[in-house]
């Protein structure tokens, strides 16, 4: 109960979890249940940069012999009901997830989804309302987030929706044109 996780960088989050490993050396899986009760995230990121950071391919453990190499993954991640999520450049949102960890250690793979329902965020420095949002992951062989946002606010009396859509991993080039809008 309330462990406190450090990744990705400038993000931690504290869940409760209840996992169960079992097997032998050559062949074994972790599998259960993980609860996340909480979110934080580091009041010098914003949105973009976490974005950008997210396209990074993501780094597994090296792992080609012994005892990890053969450790298979079936674990539910969900949020709490109550979940909180506490950021500078978010306010009041409200999000629930529903996904799976499965593959293995060397190969991790995440399916399901997390749904941003209403909240604001600051994105390029500028404050935008959450319309709606999505971080999809359906690729059952890897971790490969698919990003779905609708963001709005006003400029200088101009009603602005910014709407982000597309693999997280293809996105680098993205935030230049958006940045203009």
């Amino acid at each position: 109960h309330s462990v406190r996780v450090r990744y990705p960088e400038g993000i931690s989050s504290i869940s409760d979890a209840d996992l169960t490993f079992a097997g032998t050396e050559e062949r074994s899986q972790a599998s259960g249940k993980v609860t996340v009760r909480r979110v934080a995230m580091n009041p010098r990121s914003d949105a973009a940069s976490i974005l950008a950071q997210a396209s990074s391919p993501i780094r597994t453990a090296a792992v080609g012999t012994g005892f990890a190499a053969g450790v298979n993954l079936d674990i539910q991640v969900e949020t709490a009901v109550d979940v909180i999520f506490e950021t500078n450049m978010a306010e009041s949102v409200q999000a629930d997830a529903s996904l799976r960890l499965r593959g293995t250690v060397t190969s991790p793979a995440l399916l399901g989804r997390i749904n941003v329902t209403h909240g604001e965020m600051v994105f390029f420095g500028n404050k935008y309302t959450i319309s709606q949002g999505s971080l999809s992951f359906s690729d059952p062989a890897k971790i490969a987030p698919v990003l779905n946002i609708d963001l709005e606010t006003k400029a200088r009396g101009v009603d602005v929706t910014l709407t982000i859509s597309g693999p997280i991993a293809k996105s680098r080039s993205q935030p230049a044109s958006a940045a203009g809008i």
